[in-house]
């Protein structure tokens, strides 16, 4: 299959947020009295997507409210390795966030210029926002829900392990590809001829 469009998640695979998103979730949950220190990202969904300790109208405002502090800490997150290999591609890349796209605008910075589109909470949900990306994307993220939604919407997945996400839960989701480096990540570039060059043997 011939990919028209590479697709980026923001948060864990372009930006290393996972620390930060999980301080800022603590220190919202310890307003409310509930001293957890949240230290993966299943942690973080118990309280913040999963049904059981919050109602639907309660995770919302706290998802706000996370969306809100991670705005203002944008200044001190950075960028991973991999958004070098963005201006290497051979097709456009766009961004798919259930951030603020403000947020990854601002993360970005001069590096927004490499995206042809930057797309996130202002415009609908990630999962809205994935069912209507184009049938010739690939989309790349680190967490199990993305995967699943990719695969519940038929849209080819590499999943990255430097992210929100650990290794052995990525693996169980099945993605298309999984890695866990920027040299990796190129590999699977190359042998989808996204990128020029030989592939390495591991994905040739």
């Amino acid at each position: 299959m011939s990919y028209e469009r590479v697709v980026w998640d923001f948060d864990g695979v372009l930006v290393d947020s996972r620390l930060e998103s999980w301080r800022s979730a603590s220190e919202i949950l310890a307003l409310l009295g509930i001293d957890v220190s949240i230290r993966s990202q299943n942690t973080f969904r118990k309280y913040f997507t999963q049904e059981g300790v919050f109602s639907d109208a309660d995770r919302s405002v706290l998802k706000e409210m996370h969306r809100l502090i991670m705005k203002s800490r944008a200044g001190s997150l950075e960028l991973h390795p991999c958004m070098n290999l963005v201006a290497q591609l051979t097709v456009p890349s766009e961004v798919i966030t259930s951030s603020f796209r403000t947020v990854a605008e601002k993360v970005l910075g001069e590096h927004a210029a490499c995206f042809v589109n930057i797309r996130g909470h202002e415009s609908d949900s990630k999962e809205a926002l994935l069912r209507a990306a184009s049938r010739n994307a690939i989309f790349i993220t680190d967490t199990v829900v993305d995967v699943e939604r990719c695969r519940k919407y038929s849209i080819p997945v590499i999943a990255v392990a430097w992210g929100f996400d650990p290794l052995g839960e990525l693996e169980k989701a099945r993605p298309d590809f999984i890695v866990e480096s920027s040299e990796q990540l190129a590999a699977v570039f190359r042998k989808l001829r996204l990128l020029d060059g030989a592939a390495p043997s591991e994905y040739a």
